[in-house]
């Protein structure tokens, strides 16, 4: 029955002589004198295998190009605060900076009233200074005429 053909049919799939396949890596890849159903239990199982590798392989390379992108991270963060420690740094010089200036407008400002005025006196003390020779002139002649008179 039943049976007998089955077993018939393993007698028929199943040869004598016993030669592995190898890959790359030593890993019998198909032993003959197996079965067919043997020989494909073994491809599933080293196909099971070789997923199992490469996703072994794709998570180490993600774990690792997750871990260079935080190094990146942390890299631009770095620049980052270095960036903006030095914007603080700029913006402070130049806050100074624009007090000096002002400062300086403004004395500036309160000396160039005082020059005026100083420019003032000058002017006024040489009117006084020509006004007085003027009349320093005057008495001479009055002297020269009163005496011109008196002899």
């Amino acid at each position: 029955g039943f049976a007998g053909e089955f077993e018939e049919e393993m007698d028929n799939n199943t040869t004598e002589e016993k030669t592995d396949i190898v890959d790359g890596d030593g890993v019998d890849v198909i032993t003959r004198g197996e079965s067919k159903v043997e020989q494909q239990q073994h491809k599933q199982e080293n196909k099971k295998g070789f997923a199992g590798e490469l996703f072994e392989k794709v998570a180490e390379y993600v774990e690792e190009d997750l871990a260079a992108t935080q190094d990146e991270y942390a890299l631009c963060k770095n620049l980052n605060d270095i960036a903006a420690a030095n914007v603080d740094e700029n913006i402070h010089s130049l806050q100074a900076t624009n007090d000096n200036l002002k400062s300086t407008i403004e004395q500036f400002s309160s000396l160039e009233t005082v020059l005026r005025e100083i420019d003032t006196l000058h002017n006024a003390s040489k009117e006084l200074v020509d006004a007085a020779q003027g009349l320093n002139d005057f008495s001479k002649m009055l002297e020269t005429k009163f005496k011109e008179i008196t002899k």
